[in-house]
């Protein structure tokens, strides 16, 4: 969303300023299957047993191709790039406040702020070149009619999508995710999984910063917790936007690396929205690393212009083994049950967020420490009386207190519904609120 994809192979391209590393997945799709890509094999590493054959595809080609656009289509490109000028220039005018210092400088200082947008008829793989050190963004005509599209299909949120693809897009300076840095790394896929969600989540940050500036009296009305949830919600809706402009739903299958970057913003969509209003963006621990698998998902093996990568059958949940959602974050573990799995999976196929988040809803209500805060007492004012509100409810027996797990050990709790939660003994309770903070999350709210 994107942004990146983590479902292509890694490409060498010719040498020169910023063409960003395929098989990379931000929340922005990053139109990457919608244009031909010139690649190179790289080498193979040991793959797990295929649930189907391996087939061989080649990239799909562009649509449409450079210079078969119509006279309307090409004033529609040049408004779209007019409007990435102009959103890159109120931002960075935004980021140059004093109180905004640290975030332009995460987002890639004057290499950023400075850089000129424009097209270009240069051949790219992602669609636009980032000379980062010439201060230089360039799209190509195919990557702007493309985003053009997905305007019809986000309305009034694209210009957040745009917002959350700059800042993602600077965010890598810092990174060293360059041009000058990004041949190979394709085969390092977890890797860039990792340093995407980083980028992913500055560039929520800084456009939730943009609208505690811009939109003072909806912030304090609706509350921190509901606007980080509709900015979540633009980061799923630019990842699926391009899977819907080329017709892909109800989904069929999926590489699996796309899978993922779709249930971590599902889940962090899905936290956000059940969230109270007071929580702090320090509470909820944006920057905090989550990972998300489907282990159980029919496979196949697909061939990409000489690398294998792992494909997800989701129109063959039916015939899943042991599904489960497993999720790893803030040093925990929390395994759903198949139920609950395949209602999670079975949405995100059809594209329904509202049915995605009450199957989120649905694991928080057996795994409470993923959503702590629906744990805690309700706060503000009630139905019962005064009274009764001061009368202390009677204590139940107190359990006997069970002796921690050893230091390595993991141990289990399993819910009512067979969910799963584990924990590694350390000798204490592990809280979610003591993750890392990443440097750009607020802590004076």
């Amino acid at each position: 969303m994107p942004l990146f994809r983590t479902d292509l192979p890694e490409t060498a391209l010719s040498a020169g300023p910023r063409k960003r590393a395929l098989g990379r997945d931000g929340f922005l799709p990053l139109l990457a299957s919608l244009f031909s890509r010139t690649q190179m094999s790289t080498p193979k590493h040991p793959q797990e047993i295929p649930a189907l054959p391996p087939r061989h595809t080649e990239a799909t080609p562009p649509s449409p191709q450079v210079g078969t656009f119509s006279e309307e289509q090409t004033l529609r490109i040049d408004r779209t790039l007019a409007d990435f000028q102009r959103i890159h220039q109120q931002l960075s005018h935004f980021l140059q406040r004093p109180a905004l210092k640290h975030f332009a400088t995460l987002a890639g200082g004057d290499h950023f702020l400075r850089a000129e947008l424009s097209t270009t008829s240069e051949s790219s793989a992602d669609g636009f070149v980032f000379d980062y050190i010439g201060r230089k963004m360039s799209f190509t005509r195919p990557f702007l009619w493309a985003l053009s599209q997905a305007r019809q299909r986000l309305g009034p949120a694209w210009e957040e999508f745009v917002r959350l693809f700059l800042l993602h897009e600077g965010y890598h300076i810092g990174q060293r995710l360059t041009g000058y840095s990004y041949r190979g790394i394709g085969r390092a896929g977890f890797v860039l999984e990792g340093i995407d969600y980083d980028a992913d989540s500055f560039s929520v940050q800084a456009c939730l910063e943009w609208r505690r500036d811009k939109e003072q009296g909806y912030l304090r009305d609706k509350g921190v917790m509901a606007v980080l949830a509709e900015i979540l919600r633009t980061v799923l809706g630019g990842i699926s936007a391009f899977d819907e402009f080329e017709g892909r739903f109800p989904l069929r299958e999926l590489p699996e690396r796309r899978l993922r970057r779709y249930l971590i913003w599902h889940l962090q969509h899905a936290r956000a929205d059940c969230a109270p209003r007071q929580l702090t963006l320090k509470e909820f621990g944006l920057g905090r690393r989550v990972i998300v698998e489907a282990p159980g998902i029919p496979l196949r093996m697909e061939e990409r212009s000489g690398t294998l990568r792992s494909i997800a059958l989701l129109s063959e949940l039916s015939r899943a083994s042991e599904l489960e959602i497993a999720i790893y974050t803030n040093g925990r573990l929390f395994r759903s049950s198949a139920g609950q799995a395949l209602e999670v999976l079975e949405a995100l196929r059809e594209n329904n967020l509202d049915r995605v988040k009450s199957g989120f809803f649905a694991m928080f209500f057996s795994m409470g420490a993923l959503a702590p805060w629906l744990e805690r007492p309700p706060t503000g004012h009630g139905t019962a009386s005064a009274a009764a509100a001061r009368s202390p409810a009677p204590k139940p027996p107190t359990p006997r207190a069970a002796a921690p797990a050893p230091a390595g050990v993991v141990s289990n709790a399993t819910g009512g519904d067979g969910s799963t939660v584990s924990s590694v003994g350390i000798g204490q309770i592990v809280h979610m609120g003591g993750g890392r903070l990443n440097p750009t999350e607020r802590t004076d709210e």
